[in-house]
This record gives structure tokens, sequence and C-alpha cells, in this order.
């Protein structure tokens, strides 16, 4: 009896769920010219279905919120899979709809302006994470976490926020280094300048940018020691918030 739901895994198709923004999501406008997103190419490899539940413009409250639908939904039909590219910590979404503040053009006062801590903004996307690793932990379905744009990149001048967030125990956690957390990670290469040109009109990454992400998830899936990286943020200004 105890052999049961490990006999009936082996006959269950696979299934990799993906979330993330629009450098995750395959309608995205950049990439009407043929760039196919990375979740396709990490599929492909893992021979799996795929759904891609990322949509371009949302924040991780979004991310999460989908991402926790799709298991739900899933989990007990196919042997999952779940890779997250978590986006920028300052974006806030109502209702899984709409995109109702952006700290990320340039304004970045306004938090606490606003009489919003900087630090409880970034634990908010950590607590994405972490709720998100705890439901696929009790489906033991396996979860795997990247930053695409950091959680702090954009904001400057907060030295006592940077010493912070280099100690954050999130960074043990969920296997990342402090420079993935400030500014993200898009490839296992150390090499700060090998994106700028991997970049399409809306900068967004072109497919060699693409399949770089998709080799960077893969790494990760199979225990890869990644590259050491700089804190290189690619899409600090032109980045279009959709």
């Amino acid at each position: 009896m105890e052999n049961r739901p490990k006999l009936r895994l082996l006959f269950m198709t696979r299934l990799l769920i993906t979330g993330g923004c629009s450098i995750t999501d395959q309608r995205t406008k950049d990439y009407e010219g043929g760039v196919i997103t990375w979740p396709t190419k990490v599929a492909n490899y893992m021979e799996s279905e795929l759904l891609n539940v990322a949509k371009r413009g949302r924040g991780n409250d979004y991310i999460e919120n989908t991402v926790f639908d799709a298991i739900l939904e899933n989990h007990d039909k196919y042997d999952c899979t779940v890779m997250v590219y978590w986006t920028e910590a300052y974006r806030v979404n109502l209702f899984d709809a709409i995109t109702l503040w952006d700290y990320s053009r340039g304004n970045q006062n306004e938090l606490t302006n606003q009489g919003i801590c900087q630090r409880d903004a970034i634990n908010k996307s950590f607590r994405n994470m972490r709720r998100t690793q705890l439901v696929c932990d009790s489906f033991n379905i396996p979860c795997y976490h990247r930053l695409n744009q950091g959680f702090h990149a954009k904001v400057k001048d907060q030295e006592d926020v940077y010493h912070w967030l280099a100690d954050h125990p999130a960074i043990t956690e969920f296997n990342l280094s402090y420079a993935e957390v400030l500014a993200g990670r898009l490839s296992n290469h150390n090499d700060k300048d090998k994106h700028q040109w991997q970049t399409l009109p809306d900068a967004h990454p072109n497919q060699k940018g693409q399949d770089e992400i998709a080799d960077l998830f893969i790494d990760t899936m199979n225990g890869t020691i990644l590259d050491d990286i700089e804190p290189t943020p690619l899409l600090i200004d032109r980045f279009v918030y959709d």
C-alpha cells in the first residue's frame, strides 16, 4: 500500500509550472518576432508539458498567486515541477489585475514618503517566495527560484538597507547571492557586460539571453554550482513596465 503513490507517479505526465513577469511571458510584445522564452526550452529539456502562468507587468503577489492556483489545479493530475523567476520587489498589484504603484521608475523616495519601510517591501517578496516553497513542499513538488532584476537594485543612497540585505537569511535559504538579491541574475556567468547586447527594443532578453536564462534554471535544477556574479542590473532604466 505504501508504494502505490510512487508507482502512480511513474505513469503521470510531467508538468512544468512557471511564473514570472514579462521576461517569462511568451505574449510579451518583444517576443513577437519569434523569440522563445526560457520555460519552453526548460520544458523541452525535461521532456515535460508546460504551464506558463507568467504575465507582463505583474509583481510578486501576482506571480505567487497564479503559481499557487496552478499548483492546486494540477498537483494531483501531473508529476509537477515549479520554477519561478521573481520580479522586482516594488511592483504592487491589486487583485491580480492591475499595478497600483511602480516605485521602480526613478522616484526612490516615494516609498518613505508614503511611510513604507523599504525592508518591509523587500521582505514582502521574500514572503512570496517562502509561501510558494511551503506549498510545493507540502505536495512534494520540486521548486526552483531565481530573481530576474533583484529586490533592491533601483533604490539608491540607502547604505543601511544594503548592509541589512547582505546579511538576509533568505540568501542562504534559497541558495541566492547578495548580487542576485540586489540586482538579479540572467545567466550562470560572471560577465558584467555580457547582457548589454542581449536586449530587444523594450529591453527584454533576446533569444540568446532567453537561452541563458533557461540554462540558469537547468543548472539550478541539476545542482550545478553557479558562478559568482557582480551586482550588474540589466534592465535599470530602459525596462518597459507593461
